[in-house]
Order: structure tokens, then C-alpha cells, then sequence
């Protein structure tokens, strides 16, 4: 008889979430998922800054190196993230994946791209001051 596994129901909350523990981790393993979860974030976010007006697809992420040695799967949950934090955009174009399919791309929203810039002019007012 296969065994029944019990899940708590997951905080979901995307602003605060990063990894969303659905294996029931705890200690120090949820500890260190949860923080390569965010830096693999942080780490999609400043390349979509680098390029603001760019669309750019979960493989190309991959193909780029962006999260090291992270899976697509990881890539995918790094997106989902950001997107539900409004960081970015889903965008209604599709390109070929790695993997022969097709899949959306994404792009830094507008209010990231606006917030980028005051943060940047913020930085240059007090260094000028």
C-alpha cells in the first residue's frame, strides 16, 4: 500500500515566499533552499535590469548562465516569483524552448523599471551631495 504524504498548506504569499517548501523541509535544508531560492532571483532580476525593454524566455535565462547551475525548473519557479511580486511582466510572445516547445517570455515591469531609475537618481544625488 503506498504511503499517504501529509502537506501543510503552503504559505503563498509572494512577497515574502522564495522557495515553496511542498517537500516539507525543515532546519538547516529549508534554510539553505530558501536562500538559494532568493539569490537565484535576485540573480533574474539584475539581468532583466540590465536589459529593461528586452523580452526574455526561462531557456534563455538558462543559456545564459544566469542561475549558475540551476534547473529550468528552478528558473521557472524564479519567474513566477517575480512575476507574482510584479517585478515583471508576462509578455504575450512565445519562442521555441530548449526543449523544442514553446513558451512565454517575460520582461522587467514597468513600475521595476521606474523604481531602478529613482533608486539610480538617489544614489547620484547623495554621492553629488
Amino acid at each position: 500500500m503506498a504511503k499517504t504524504i501529509t502537506t501543510k498548506p503552503l504559505n503563498l504569499n509572494p512577497m515574502k515566499q522564495y522557495f515553496y517548501n511542498s517537500t516539507n523541509e525543515s532546519g538547516g535544508q529549508l534554510g539553505l533552499f530558501r536562500n538559494k531560492a532568493r539569490n537565484q532571483d535576485e540573480a533574474i532580476l539584475k539581468f532583466f535590469k540590465q536589459f529593461p525593454d528586452r523580452e526574455i524566455s526561462p531557456s534563455a535565462l538558462l543559456k545564459n548562465g544566469v542561475c549558475d547551475e540551476a534547473p529550468i525548473t528552478s528558473i521557472r519557479r524564479s519567474l513566477n516569483t517575480l512575476h507574482k511580486r510584479y517585478e515583471i511582466v508576462k509578455c504575450d510572445n512565445k519562442v521555441e524552448s530548449l526543449y523544442g516547445r514553446p513558451e512565454f517570455t517575460y520582461k522587467l515591469a514597468p513600475s521595476t523599471i521606474q523604481k531602478t531609475i529613482t533608486q539610480e537618481a538617489n544614489k547620484s544625488h547623495s554621492v553629488n551631495n
